[in-house]
């Protein structure tokens, strides 16, 4: 089986485009799986409490804090942006 090559579209919407999903999610888990379905073009709404996002919390010692104070290790391992 081979795979068809096809041309890079930008703008292309995904499989999941029009499908809007509520995230109530605190735990790493959620917070991937939310990511994942984003990237596949459903429509993200995160809600949080008023401090933020309980996984911001979990800084790890040691470890330089690349995306800024308060930018937890895991977060960053995703190599996305959360701003």
């Amino acid at each position: 089986m081979t795979l068809k090559k096809r041309k890079y579209t930008p703008d292309a919407k995904g499989p999941l485009a029009g499908l809007r999903v509520l995230d109530l999610s605190r735990l790493f888990a959620g917070n991937v799986l939310t990511q994942i379905l984003g990237d596949f073009g459903a429509e993200i709404i995160k809600v949080e409490p008023p401090a933020g996002d309980t996984l911001q919390e979990k800084l790890v010692p040691g470890v330089a804090q690349a995306g800024g104070p308060g930018t937890a290790a895991p977060l960053r391992s995703l190599g996305k942006s959360f701003h």
